[in-house]
């Protein structure tokens, strides 16, 4: 059994929510907002997992259909896609039709 996930996609959130908050905030308040956020949800998601593991709540997870499964991986790998061109490029897209 394993409970680590892909880093790919735990820094694909958290890039996520720094964009949000980078749109909502003040430049000078930017940094301190995001150790704020990043801390608050670090401490969250650990009381989630202690949760789910206290309660036994693991084995739910053999429930979720593979192809949900699946098709969150493939939605996390299209946005590194686009994210990676659009670093590469300096093109910043909206949608991965753009891309064709």
């Amino acid at each position: 059994f394993n409970v680590a996930m892909v880093q790919e996609t735990n820094i694909l959130f958290l890039a996520l929510m720094a964009n949000i908050v980078a749109d909502r905030v003040e430049d000078e308040q930017i940094i301190p907002t995001m150790f704020f956020v990043f801390a608050s949800t670090s401490i969250l998601m650990g009381m989630a997992y202690f949760i789910i593991g206290r309660l036994n709540l693991v084995s739910v997870i053999q429930y979720i259909p593979y192809p949900v499964m699946a098709g969150f991986l493939v939605a996390v790998g299209i946005y590194l896609i686009e994210a990676s061109i659009a670093i590469m490029t300096d093109y910043p897209f909206e949608t991965f039709e753009e891309i064709h």
